[in-house]
């Protein structure tokens, strides 16, 4: 139990009914003041926190999933016109390549994109 010369600041809490009902139990079991039962608690439980993220590291993966919007947007817009160009039978090997060039320079630039934000 730690020593009262550290007990200065005192704190108010509210609990869920169900946990002050608990902790209530608790004081009237052990005999102790609800002050020491609560300070037990808080002193000796073992919470698990997680820190927030970074500003700056939230702020880079709202630019990365821009760029993936924007990247799935011009993906789609290339399997539309390659589904059309099918559709009137003028699909060629020409366009068929100069598509796959524009997916290539859309993955490298996602590519980079991922690198600049170092998203995990």
């Amino acid at each position: 139990m730690p020593s009262t010369d550290n007990l200065s600041r005192p704190f108010a809490v509210r609990l869920p009914s169900e946990k002050a009902v608990e902790y209530e139990q608790l004081s009237r079991d052990s005999g102790e003041s609800m002050s020491v039962v609560l300070r037990k608690v808080l002193t000796e439980a073992s919470p698990v926190f997680y820190s927030r993220v970074p500003v700056s590291a939230q702020e880079d993966r709202i630019k990365a999933l821009h760029y993936l919007s924007k990247s799935s947007n011009n993906i789609n817009q290339v399997a539309k016109h390659l589904n059309i160009l099918n559709l009137q039978d003028r699909l060629t090997y020409q366009e068929c390549a100069h598509y796959l060039r524009v997916l290539d320079t859309i993955a490298a630039g996602f590519t980079r994109a991922l690198r600049i934000f170092d998203v995990n």
